[in-house]
């Protein structure tokens, strides 16, 4: 069987509840083609995979995927868990975006601030860290969420606070596998994001990001 494109996990899986599962390459989506281990599909159709010619016939055979396919066997019994929180992970949820100034930064720039700070009783889960530039981070220093800056200081958004512009969340499944995979297609984000009840969620902002017009109504 030849194949006419590089490994890559560009294919989104679904279990057999149509839930999001996970990303595969286009050459294991046409192992579970050929094993007739695939329930439905959906989006479009990615590439054709060329096999053997029949010997009556002439005829050259085929096997084709999709961008999202439903795979057979029983769906997970185990309840998500949030994804490990890195700072990688967590700059990518918050698109790269600066919480207290709002302004994008390099990884490099940014840090991991703790919205109720640690030394105060803060937890160091999603629930309660956004990302901060260094700058932000250091003129926030300590202060609880609503607090009054020290000596008169003005903060970033022209107020004496540091509240953030966003608040934190835990990714769902659906936008941690947003957060997975840089090349996504249309049709992979528009399912993705219909399974994420969040809809403060900063995927949407992601989705009109990469896409445009096409994701101009998203509220």
């Amino acid at each position: 069987m030849s194949t006419s494109r590089a490994s890559s996990k560009d294919i989104l899986t679904l279990d057999r509840n149509w839930l999001p599962h996970s990303w595969i390459p286009t050459e294991e989506a046409i192992i579970l083609e050929a094993k007739d281990l695939v329930l439905d599909h959906l989006g479009s159709k990615v590439t054709i995979y060329h096999g053997g010619k029949n010997r009556m016939t002439g005829l050259q055979s085929t096997l084709e995927t999709s961008s999202i396919i439903v795979i057979d066997g029983s769906a997970s019994g185990r309840k998500y868990r949030d994804p490990v929180l890195t700072n990688s992970a967590l700059f990518q949820r918050d698109r790269f975006l600066c919480a207290y100034c709002g302004h994008v930064y390099s990884s490099g720039e940014l840090t991991r601030d703790h919205y109720h700070p640690v030394s105060k009783g803060g937890k160091d889960v999603w629930q309660n860290v956004v990302t901060a530039c260094r700058d932000c981070n250091s003129m926030k220093s300590n202060i609880l969420p609503g607090q009054k800056l020290p000596f008169g200081m003005i903060g970033p958004q022209g107020t004496g606070k540091m509240d953030p512009l966003y608040l934190p969340y835990a990714p769902c499944k659906a936008e941690h596998l947003i957060m997975k995979n840089k090349k996504l297609k249309f049709d992979q984000m528009e399912f993705l994001l219909s399974r994420i009840d969040n809809k403060n969620s900063r995927a949407f902002e992601y989705a009109k990001d990469i896409f445009g017009d096409k994701f101009a109504n998203l509220s």
